[in-house]
């Protein structure tokens, strides 16, 4: 997997030039298709191994965060497209992204919608205290996502009231266990986050039968090799 670098900028002309250059800290990108129209509507950045100490990991955030709109800059013409870059991050370091998002906003003029972050919702759920750093995320625009492992952990998350703009999902992995019962399930979620004002994305889309329930649970939009690999 590579990062994308494409012609110079003027993220690369900047203070932080050889730092991206040298030491990407996203690596590949797997396109998010909006399920009702097929189109590539953002993309998903994986993350290096983010460093022990305080000090590394936000130096390692902020080089995330401007290679994030490297890679909008790169992929989508800059400021004539909406689509999104997103990465996972933990809650514990939701803090730390909040002036590196905020910064780059105004650096590139880029809504806070062109930012996502996902993090695990059983641990935003354990950590109320971190919830503040969520809600000006949020209060930015960008696209702060929880993900939730099983539909139990779905419902839970929106029975909480987080402050978030996107719920994730995961489909069986096996097209045995995708069934009337489990489609069911994930529509009937699907239905309550839209209710609550929220979008919905499912990922790990490896197969045409979970490609097919979730398009019939009614997505928003989804990952996976399905819809398009790592590159």
């Amino acid at each position: 997997m590579t990062f994308l670098m494409g012609p110079r900028t003027a993220l690369q002309s900047g203070p932080h030039c050889r730092t991206m250059q040298n030491a990407p800290v996203l690596v590949g990108h797997r396109p998010v298709v909006h399920l009702a129209t097929n189109s590539v509507v953002g993309w998903r950045l994986g993350r290096t191994r983010v460093p022990s100490d305080p000090e590394g990991r936000r130096e390692h955030l902020r080089r995330a965060v401007l290679q994030m709109a490297q890679t909008l800059l790169d992929t989508d013409r800059g400021h004539l497209s909406m689509r999104f870059a997103v990465i996972e991050a933990t809650i514990a370091e939701a803090a730390d992204l909040v002036e590196p998002i905020e910064d780059a906003i105004g650096q590139f003029g880029f809504p806070g919608a062109r930012f996502g972050i996902v993090f695990s919702g059983d641990e935003v759920a354990a950590n109320p205290d971190e919830h503040e750093h969520l809600r000006r995320l949020v209060a930015m625009g960008v696209g702060v996502t929880l993900d939730a492992p099983d539909p139990s952990g779905a419902f839970e998350v929106l029975r909480l009231g987080l402050p978030i703009i996107r719920l994730r999902l995961r489909l069986p992995l096996d097209d045995g266990l995708v069934t009337p019962a489990t489609a069911q399930q994930s529509a009937a979620i699907v239905d309550l986050a839209r209710r609550q004002g929220m979008r919905t994305s499912i990922t790990a889309i490896d197969t045409p039968v979970q490609e097919s329930m979730a398009r019939w649970a009614g997505a928003d939009v989804g990952t996976g090799d399905q819809l398009g690999p790592v590159s």
